[in-house]
Protein backbone atom coordinates (compact mmCIF):
# COMPACT_ATOMS: atom_id res chain seq x y z
CA UNK A 1 0.00 0.00 0.00
CA UNK A 2 1.51 3.31 -1.02
CA UNK A 3 1.91 6.34 1.23
CA UNK A 4 -0.98 8.26 -0.36
CA UNK A 5 -3.42 5.39 0.25
CA UNK A 6 -2.28 5.09 3.90
CA UNK A 7 -2.75 8.82 4.42
CA UNK A 8 -6.25 8.70 2.88
CA UNK A 9 -7.32 5.85 5.19
CA UNK A 10 -5.94 7.68 8.23
CA UNK A 11 -7.99 10.76 7.34
CA UNK A 12 -11.15 8.66 6.92
CA UNK A 13 -10.52 6.97 10.28
CA UNK A 14 -9.95 10.32 11.94
CA UNK A 15 -13.16 11.79 10.47
CA UNK A 16 -15.20 8.79 11.62
CA UNK A 17 -13.82 8.74 15.17
CA UNK A 18 -13.80 12.49 15.91
CA UNK A 19 -17.62 13.00 16.09
CA UNK A 20 -17.96 10.02 18.42
CA UNK A 21 -15.21 11.27 20.71
CA UNK A 22 -16.70 14.78 20.61
CA UNK A 23 -20.16 13.54 21.68
CA UNK A 24 -18.68 11.34 24.40
CA UNK A 25 -16.64 14.24 25.77
CA UNK A 26 -19.66 16.60 25.80
CA UNK A 27 -21.87 14.00 27.48
CA UNK A 28 -19.11 13.23 29.97
CA UNK A 29 -18.43 16.86 30.87
CA UNK A 30 -22.02 18.06 31.08
CA UNK A 31 -23.41 15.09 33.00
CA UNK A 32 -23.24 15.25 36.75
CA UNK A 33 -21.72 11.76 36.75
CA UNK A 34 -18.96 12.83 34.41
CA UNK A 35 -18.20 15.90 36.49
CA UNK A 36 -18.10 13.79 39.63
CA UNK A 37 -15.76 11.27 37.94
CA UNK A 38 -13.48 14.07 36.78
CA UNK A 39 -13.35 15.49 40.29
CA UNK A 40 -12.77 12.00 41.65
CA UNK A 41 -9.86 11.47 39.22
CA UNK A 42 -8.32 14.78 40.30
CA UNK A 43 -8.62 13.77 43.93
CA UNK A 44 -6.97 10.40 43.18
CA UNK A 45 -4.02 12.09 41.50
CA UNK A 46 -3.62 14.52 44.38
CA UNK A 47 -3.84 11.67 46.87
CA UNK A 48 -1.17 9.71 45.01
CA UNK A 49 1.17 12.68 45.21
CA UNK A 50 0.50 13.32 48.88
CA UNK A 51 1.11 9.67 49.78
CA UNK A 52 4.66 9.77 48.46
CA UNK A 53 6.05 9.82 52.00
CA UNK A 54 4.88 9.50 55.61
CA UNK A 55 4.62 13.22 56.08
CA UNK A 56 2.08 13.46 53.24
CA UNK A 57 0.02 10.61 54.76
CA UNK A 58 0.00 12.36 58.10
CA UNK A 59 -1.11 15.64 56.55
CA UNK A 60 -3.91 13.77 54.74
CA UNK A 61 -5.21 12.46 58.07
CA UNK A 62 -4.98 15.91 59.64
CA UNK A 63 -6.08 18.46 57.01
CA UNK A 64 -4.60 21.89 57.28
CA UNK A 65 -6.67 24.99 57.92
CA UNK A 66 -6.10 25.99 54.31
CA UNK A 67 -7.70 22.71 53.11
CA UNK A 68 -10.69 23.29 55.40
CA UNK A 69 -11.13 26.78 53.99
CA UNK A 70 -11.05 25.38 50.44
CA UNK A 71 -13.72 22.80 51.31
CA UNK A 72 -15.98 25.48 52.78
CA UNK A 73 -15.47 27.68 49.71
CA UNK A 74 -16.25 24.72 47.44
CA UNK A 75 -19.52 24.05 49.29
CA UNK A 76 -20.43 27.73 49.03
CA UNK A 77 -19.80 27.65 45.28
CA UNK A 78 -22.04 24.61 44.84
CA UNK A 79 -24.74 26.30 46.91
CA UNK A 80 -24.49 29.45 44.79
CA UNK A 81 -24.75 27.38 41.60
CA UNK A 82 -27.97 25.79 42.84
CA UNK A 83 -29.35 29.21 43.72
CA UNK A 84 -28.54 30.45 40.22
CA UNK A 85 -30.25 27.47 38.58
CA UNK A 86 -33.37 27.92 40.72
CA UNK A 87 -33.44 31.66 40.03
CA UNK A 88 -33.17 31.14 36.25
CA UNK A 89 -35.91 28.49 36.34
CA UNK A 90 -38.11 30.82 38.39
CA UNK A 91 -37.63 33.66 35.90
CA UNK A 92 -38.32 31.40 32.92
CA UNK A 93 -41.51 29.95 34.42
CA UNK A 94 -43.04 33.07 35.95
CA UNK A 95 -41.47 35.68 33.71
CA UNK A 96 -41.96 34.00 30.34
CA UNK A 97 -43.67 30.57 30.35
CA UNK A 98 -46.65 31.43 32.54
CA UNK A 99 -47.49 34.88 31.10
CA UNK A 100 -46.88 34.04 27.44
CA UNK A 101 -46.69 30.30 26.74
CA UNK A 102 -48.45 27.80 29.03
CA UNK A 103 -50.35 28.09 32.30
CA UNK A 104 -51.97 25.45 34.50
CA UNK A 105 -55.56 25.67 35.75
CA UNK A 106 -57.76 23.55 38.02
CA UNK A 107 -61.36 22.65 37.17
CA UNK A 108 -63.61 23.61 40.13
CA UNK A 109 -67.11 22.95 38.74
CA UNK A 110 -69.17 20.48 36.69
CA UNK A 111 -70.16 22.89 33.90
CA UNK A 112 -67.88 21.15 31.37
CA UNK A 113 -68.66 17.53 32.23
CA UNK A 114 -67.94 15.00 30.85
CA UNK A 115 -65.20 16.71 28.86
CA UNK A 116 -63.65 18.09 32.05
CA UNK A 117 -64.26 16.76 35.54
CA UNK A 118 -64.00 18.42 38.93
CA UNK A 119 -60.40 17.93 40.07
CA UNK A 120 -58.89 17.92 36.58
CA UNK A 121 -55.81 20.03 36.15
CA UNK A 122 -55.25 21.32 32.65
CA UNK A 123 -52.67 23.13 30.58
CA UNK A 124 -53.67 26.20 28.60
CA UNK A 125 -51.75 27.49 25.58
CA UNK A 126 -51.64 31.25 26.04
CA UNK A 127 -50.00 32.05 22.70
CA UNK A 128 -52.65 30.41 20.48
CA UNK A 129 -54.68 33.61 20.04
CA UNK A 130 -51.64 35.87 20.15
CA UNK A 131 -49.46 37.11 22.98
CA UNK A 132 -51.03 39.73 25.19
CA UNK A 133 -48.63 42.46 26.32
CA UNK A 134 -48.85 42.73 30.12
CA UNK A 135 -50.94 45.57 31.57
CA UNK A 136 -52.42 46.34 28.14
CA UNK A 137 -55.15 44.99 25.86
CA UNK A 138 -52.74 44.76 22.94
CA UNK A 139 -52.00 41.39 21.34
CA UNK A 140 -49.15 40.58 19.00
CA UNK A 141 -48.77 37.56 16.69
CA UNK A 142 -52.54 37.06 16.84
CA UNK A 143 -52.76 35.08 13.61
CA UNK A 144 -55.27 32.57 15.01
CA UNK A 145 -58.70 33.80 16.02
CA UNK A 146 -61.00 31.99 18.46
CA UNK A 147 -63.10 29.47 16.55
CA UNK A 148 -66.18 27.35 17.16
CA UNK A 149 -65.41 24.25 19.23
CA UNK A 150 -62.41 25.70 21.08
CA UNK A 151 -62.25 25.02 24.82
CA UNK A 152 -60.92 28.24 26.29
CA UNK A 153 -60.12 29.94 29.59
CA UNK A 154 -61.18 33.53 30.17
CA UNK A 155 -62.09 36.19 32.67
CA UNK A 156 -65.90 36.42 32.77
CA UNK A 157 -67.65 39.69 31.94
CA UNK A 158 -68.87 41.86 34.85
CA UNK A 159 -72.43 40.53 34.51
CA UNK A 160 -71.23 37.15 35.76
CA UNK A 161 -70.40 38.65 39.16
CA UNK A 162 -67.25 36.52 39.44
CA UNK A 163 -63.54 37.31 39.34
CA UNK A 164 -62.02 33.84 38.97
CA UNK A 165 -61.21 32.31 35.58
CA UNK A 166 -63.95 30.45 33.70
CA UNK A 167 -63.62 27.64 31.17
CA UNK A 168 -66.24 27.00 28.47
CA UNK A 169 -66.54 26.02 24.81
CA UNK A 170 -66.95 28.56 21.99
CA UNK A 171 -70.24 28.03 20.13
CA UNK A 172 -70.48 31.39 18.35
CA UNK A 173 -67.99 33.79 16.75
CA UNK A 174 -68.42 37.34 15.41
CA UNK A 175 -71.33 37.58 12.99
CA UNK A 176 -73.06 34.37 14.12
CA UNK A 177 -76.68 34.48 15.29
CA UNK A 178 -77.30 32.34 18.37
CA UNK A 179 -80.64 31.14 19.68
CA UNK A 180 -81.70 28.55 22.27
CA UNK A 181 -85.01 26.68 22.00
CA UNK A 182 -85.98 24.04 24.54
CA UNK A 183 -82.33 23.78 25.52
CA UNK A 184 -81.18 23.16 21.94
CA UNK A 185 -78.61 25.42 20.29
CA UNK A 186 -79.40 27.10 16.97
CA UNK A 187 -76.59 28.83 15.09
CA UNK A 188 -77.48 31.01 12.13
CA UNK A 189 -80.99 29.58 12.20
CA UNK A 190 -79.88 25.94 11.99
CA UNK A 191 -80.14 23.37 14.81
CA UNK A 192 -76.63 22.37 15.87
CA UNK A 193 -76.27 18.59 15.93
CA UNK A 194 -73.44 16.10 16.25
CA UNK A 195 -71.95 17.64 19.40
CA UNK A 196 -70.93 14.35 21.04
CA UNK A 197 -69.41 16.16 24.01
CA UNK A 198 -72.74 17.74 25.08
CA UNK A 199 -74.33 16.42 28.27
CA UNK A 200 -78.02 17.00 29.00
CA UNK A 201 -80.40 16.70 31.96
CA UNK A 202 -83.70 16.95 30.09
CA UNK A 203 -85.86 16.14 33.12
CA UNK A 204 -84.25 18.60 35.52
CA UNK A 205 -82.47 21.40 33.65
CA UNK A 206 -81.01 24.24 35.70
CA UNK A 207 -79.74 26.41 32.84
CA UNK A 208 -81.90 28.65 30.64
CA UNK A 209 -83.80 26.57 28.08
CA UNK A 210 -84.88 29.49 25.91
CA UNK A 211 -82.97 32.52 24.66
CA UNK A 212 -84.02 34.91 21.89
CA UNK A 213 -81.84 35.29 18.82
CA UNK A 214 -78.72 37.41 19.34
CA UNK A 215 -75.84 38.31 17.04
CA UNK A 216 -72.27 37.93 18.27
CA UNK A 217 -70.53 41.33 17.97
CA UNK A 218 -67.03 41.93 16.65
CA UNK A 219 -64.16 40.82 18.90
CA UNK A 220 -66.47 38.70 21.06
CA UNK A 221 -67.48 35.05 21.33
CA UNK A 222 -70.53 33.20 22.64
CA UNK A 223 -69.61 30.53 25.19
CA UNK A 224 -71.50 27.54 26.61
CA UNK A 225 -70.59 24.67 28.91
CA UNK A 226 -70.64 21.10 27.59
CA UNK A 227 -72.90 20.23 30.53
CA UNK A 228 -75.62 22.32 28.91
CA UNK A 229 -78.25 22.01 31.64
CA UNK A 230 -75.81 22.66 34.52
CA UNK A 231 -73.84 25.62 33.15
CA UNK A 232 -73.85 29.33 33.77
CA UNK A 233 -72.60 30.75 30.49
CA UNK A 234 -73.28 33.33 27.78
CA UNK A 235 -76.99 32.55 28.01
CA UNK A 236 -76.86 34.18 31.45
CA UNK A 237 -74.11 36.81 31.38
CA UNK A 238 -73.56 37.58 27.69
CA UNK A 239 -70.67 37.62 25.27
CA UNK A 240 -66.98 37.17 26.10
CA UNK A 241 -64.64 39.90 24.76
CA UNK A 242 -61.44 38.80 23.04
CA UNK A 243 -59.50 40.85 25.58
CA UNK A 244 -60.76 38.59 28.38
CA UNK A 245 -59.46 35.39 26.78
CA UNK A 246 -56.47 33.77 28.50
CA UNK A 247 -55.86 30.90 26.07
CA UNK A 248 -56.96 27.54 24.72
CA UNK A 249 -57.05 24.41 26.90
CA UNK A 250 -55.32 21.44 25.29
CA UNK A 251 -54.28 18.83 27.87
CA UNK A 252 -55.31 17.20 31.17
CA UNK A 253 -52.04 16.61 33.03
CA UNK A 254 -53.51 15.55 36.41
CA UNK A 255 -56.89 14.42 37.71
CA UNK A 256 -57.90 13.91 41.36
CA UNK A 257 -61.24 12.58 42.57
CA UNK A 258 -61.57 13.78 46.16
CA UNK A 259 -64.74 11.72 46.71
CA UNK A 260 -63.25 8.39 45.62
CA UNK A 261 -61.58 5.84 47.89
CA UNK A 262 -57.83 6.06 48.38
CA UNK A 263 -56.97 3.59 45.61
CA UNK A 264 -59.08 5.36 42.97
CA UNK A 265 -58.44 9.00 43.85
CA UNK A 266 -56.04 9.45 40.93
CA UNK A 267 -57.87 9.12 37.61
CA UNK A 268 -54.99 7.50 35.73
CA UNK A 269 -56.95 7.15 32.49
CA UNK A 270 -57.32 10.93 32.25
CA UNK A 271 -53.64 11.74 32.63
CA UNK A 272 -52.31 13.08 29.34
CA UNK A 273 -55.81 13.32 27.83
CA UNK A 274 -55.86 15.65 24.80
CA UNK A 275 -58.83 18.04 24.79
CA UNK A 276 -60.89 18.63 21.68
Amino acid sequence: MDIKEQARQLVLLKNSIEPTIYLLVIGFVFSSGGIKLMKSADRSQNLAKTTADKTAKLSAKKPSKQADIKKVASKKNIFLEYIQVIAVAFVLVFGFMRPFVVEAFKIPSASMEDTLLIGDRILVAKFIYGIKIPFTNTRILDFNKPKIGDIFVFMPPPAAGKTQNFIKRIVGVPGDTIEVRNGDLYRNGVLVTGEKYVKRYLNSPQSPQFMPKVTVPENHVFAMGDNRDRSSDSRVWGFVPYDNIKGQAFLVYWSWDKDADLIHKIRFKRLGHILN
